[in-house]
């Protein structure tokens, strides 16, 4: 099988590597300035935001990964790693200490965010603000569509159809991105990351971790109600995204008192790919003020 790469003219960063636990982890560090961490979701890796880091990497210092089994990272042994938020969180805080990343704004975003989060719980010394875009800080069972769908996701039916089909990311850049096209390089560039059944699998089994994880997603809500509190929070949901329409963003920013809610219009689940110079506005301003 052909080695899967980014094409340098959509992805036109220097690529870096690193070791933990034994997995080879690729990962982007670009600009200077106040550091950005961004972990990408279970349907994507660092490429998500590459329209992001290209604007945002001209006034501060971004650093991406791709966890292992995503995008250019590689698992040390398939047999030996299993893909749990658990496991994600290992490799974040085994992330930040090869880089000494200190004085963080992450971006959180699904489980790689959980993940993330996770660790700050026990280092929140390590942490500046935070941007919370189109994900939950809450148990999902206190939401029954997101539980629901995300235990038909992890089904046999849909996960036969997904692993023989590539459903899930063909859906995700065709649905969740609403204001922008992706082009066909763009989906087959994401098609490509998914280009094995077994990488197919991690991201529902993944995303089916927000259901299994409910005593974490506790621990999660309790820390957002004291130790992350009044920390800076920057909101940003697309104004089409199922989350918005079942009041998770205003839920957040009612809890937070000091952080700032916007919906970007008309935009998915995923206005990181559909709108990014105005998710990228939106960073500049609330960091520089």
């Amino acid at each position: 099988m052909t080695d899967f790469s980014y094409p340098k003219h959509l992805y036109p960063f220097e690529s870096k590597w690193t070791t933990i636990r034994g997995n080879t982890i690729h990962y982007i560090d670009e600009g200077e300035g106040e550091t950005i961490v961004f972990f990408h979701p279970p349907v994507s890796s660092s490429f998500m935001y590459r329209n992001m880091i290209k604007e945002l990497s001209k006034y501060f210092r971004c650093v991406a990964l791709d966890f292992p089994g995503f995008g250019l990272s590689k698992i040390a042994s398939e047999g030996e790693y299993e893909h749990t938020i658990n496991t994600l969180s290992e490799i974040v805080f085994g992330f930040i200490e090869a880089l000494q990343l200190r004085s963080i704004y992450l971006l959180m975003q699904e489980c790689g965010g959980h993940a993330a989060i996770k660790v700050f719980m026990q280092q929140p010394e390590k942490l500046k603000g935070i941007i919370l875009t189109d994900t939950v800080i809450y148990p999902v069972s206190a939401y029954p569509r997101i539980t629901t769908m995300l235990s038909l996701i992890n089904g046999s039916v849909f996960n036969f159809i997904n692993m023989n089909f590539n459903f899930l990311v063909r859906a995700m850049t065709r649905f969740g991105v609403r204001n922008r096209k992706l082009s066909i390089e763009e989906r087959n560039i994401y098609k490509a990351m998914f280009r094995t059944k077994e990488m197919r699998r991690a991201s529902t089994r993944l995303l089916h971790q927000l259901v299994v994880e409910e005593k974490l997603l506790s621990q999660i809500q309790t820390a957002f109600e004291t130790t992350f509190n009044k920390l800076p929070t920057l909101i940003i949901y697309g104004e089409k995204d199922p989350l918005t329409a079942m009041g998770v963003p205003l839920r957040i920013h009612r809890l937070l008192p000091n952080s700032k809610l916007h919906f970007i219009k008309n935009e998915g689940h995923f206005p990181h790919e559909g709108e990014p110079e105005k998710m990228n506005e939106l960073i500049v301003n609330w960091i520089n003020k």
